[in-house]
C-alpha cells in the first residue's frame, strides 16, 4: 500500500472534499482556490498537493468516492431501477458537485462515472431474465450496453436540464420502456441464434 491510501491519507481526502462541498455551496468551482480549501482545513498547499493533483481531481475523488462506494456494496441487492433512484438522490443531493462536474469535466467524463454501475445492475438483470434462454454472452453484453448508453445518456440530459422532473416520473418513464423490452429482445435473439 502506498502513501496515499492510508487510513490518515483517505480522511485526509474526506476533509478536503468536505471543505469543497462546502465552499460550492457558495461559489462556483472556477472562484475557488486550493489556497481557501486548505485554509478551511486548516492545512497548507503542500499537503493539499500531497493528496490531490487539483481541485478538479478533488471533484472525480468525490464522484468516484461516493457513488461507487454505495453501489459497489449494494451491487448484488440493485435493480436498474434502484440504480437509477440512487443516481437521481445523489444528484439531487449533491447538485453542487454534479453541476460541477457537468460544468469542467467532458460530458464523457460524467458518463462515465455513471456507466461503470448502471451496466453492473442492468447486466445482472438481462442475466436474470436470460436464465432459461439460448442467447450468447456477446449478445448480453450488447443488450446491456444498449440500456446503459440509453440510461446514462437520459440522466445526464436530465442534470442539464436542472432536474425538474421528479424520481418516481423518471423511474415510471423508464420502466414503462423497459418492460417487456429486455424479454422481448432476449426472445428474439434466440429465435435468430444471437
Amino acid at each position: 500500500m502506498n502513501d496515499r491510501e492510508t487510513p490518515a491519507s483517505d480522511r485526509m481526502k474526506e476533509q478536503i472534499a468536505a471543505s469543497l462541498k462546502r465552499l460550492l455551496e457558495t461559489k462556483p468551482l472556477t472562484k475557488i482556490s486550493i489556497r481557501e480549501i486548505a485554509d478551511a482545513c486548516h492545512i497548507n498547499r503542500g499537503t493539499f498537493y500531497y493528496h490531490f493533483q487539483d481541485i478538479y481531481s478533488v471533484v472525480k475523488w468525490i464522484l468516484e468516492k461516493e457513488t461507487y462506494s454505495y453501489i459497489d456494496a449494494c451491487a448484488a441487492l440493485l435493480t436498474y431501477e434502484d440504480a437509477v433512484r440512487f443516481i437521481l438522490s445523489y444528484a439531487r443531493s449533491n447538485r453542487y458537485i454534479v453541476k460541477c462536474a457537468l460544468d469542467t469535466f467532458a460530458i464523457e467524463e460524467l458518463k462515465h462515472f455513471f456507466h461503470k454501475d448502471i451496466r453492473r445492475t442492468i447486466k445482472n438483470t438481462i442475466e436474470k431474465i436470460a436464465s432459461d434462454r439460448q442467447v450468447s454472452n456477446e449478445y448480453l453484453d450488447f443488450l446491456a450496453d444498449f440500456y446503459t448508453y440509453a440510461l446514462v445518456n437520459l440522466l445526464i440530459e436530465w442534470i442539464k436540464n436542472g432536474m425538474k422532473e421528479d424520481d418516481d416520473t423518471i423511474v415510471r418513464r423508464i420502466r414503462t420502456v423497459v418492460s417487456g423490452t429486455v424479454d422481448q429482445a432476449l426472445k428474439n435473439a434466440e429465435e435468430q441464434h444471437c
